[in-house]
């Protein structure tokens, strides 16, 4: 569908403009929205990114996250029923952290921002493996052995703690690995974006959270409809977001230079997937068939 002109005549688009947008054609259309960023970013880009050899440290960390991404964009797609709302609002959370790592990695907004990434991985795992270590030395009976040999190996091996924490000193200036690998709160992370991706957060980031955690603040007197008004917005927030970081990734990995008229299909996803998916529901609620 991209790449393509309308695939509706005239005749046609007259006809859906008499159909009202209902509940179900909007849900329908956002879906195959998101579908289509799913489907772009493992056909289109993914088989680019996996032919490219001997990495340098900067591509290697917006290639983890990049697949990341893909994976989380593509668990979005699959989620499609109405109760699955709380799954749809948490992986909406999780797209937008990787869209943010991904604008901090390829606008190279953290000091030492690859160092930190890697560096982060390997201290975060560290930190892990002591703090369940040391919970089963103080309940050795609840402890798998079969499970206890990798951790004890990395935790007890002579030097490994003081190698993190010179690791971490020399990152972050502290003994252990910060909560995020830049190093900063959630808010100051979001103050290196624009102003959009900062409002997203602040409007919305209560409700994700609510949905995520215990309690009933996010659902408390809310109806069934309200539910699905999540998922609107969720979808409509992820259309915003995965193809600018899509452009940061192939850009920072030249793909843009493999792929002819890449950006001009990406806007193609972003701008007309979902109008088209809409008049085509529209034209099989009177009886046509579908011309996507």
């Amino acid at each position: 569908m991209t790449g393509e002109p309308t695939p509706f005549t005239d005749e046609e688009l007259t006809a859906a403009a008499t159909v009202p947008l209902t509940d179900e054609i909007l849900y329908h259309a956002l879906q195959t929205g998101t579908q289509a960023l799913s489907e772009f970013g493992h056909t289109v880009m993914e088989p680019v990114f996996r032919s490219q050899l001997a990495l340098t440290d900067r591509e290697s960390a917006i290639g983890i996250t990049f697949y990341r991404l893909l994976a989380a964009v593509h668990t979005l797609s699959d989620l499609r029923k109405g109760y699955q709302f709380q799954a749809i609002s948490g992986e909406t959370r999780l797209i937008f952290e990787l869209c943010v790592d991904i604008h901090l990695l390829a606008k190279a907004k953290i000091a030492d921002g690859v160092d930190k990434f890697h560096g982060f991985t390997r201290a975060a795992r560290f930190s892990a493996a002591y703090k369940t270590v040391q919970f089963y030395k103080l309940h050795p009976d609840l402890e798998d052995p079969g499970d206890a040999e990798e951790r004890r190996k990395l935790v007890e091996t002579p030097g490994k703690k003081e190698e993190i924490e010179t690791l971490c000193n020399g990152l972050w200036g502290s003994h252990k690995a910060p909560e995020h690998w830049s190093g900063l709160r959630w808010s100051e992370q979001l103050e290196l974006l624009d102003p959009e991706v900062q409002e997203w957060f602040v409007q919305w980031s209560a409700l994700h959270a609510w949905l995520i955690h215990g309690g009933g603040a996010g659902v408390g007197g809310l109806s069934p409809r309200s539910f699905r008004s999540i998922e609107v917005l969720c979808r409509e927030k992820v259309k915003a977001l995965v193809p600018e970081a899509y452009r940061l990734v192939a850009v920072a990995m030249h793909m843009h230079r493999a792929l002819a008229n890449f950006f001009d299909e990406l806007d193609q996803v972003k701008t007309r997937v979902e109008t088209y998916a809409a008049i085509d529901a529209k034209l099989q609620s009177l009886g046509r068939p579908s011309k996507l």
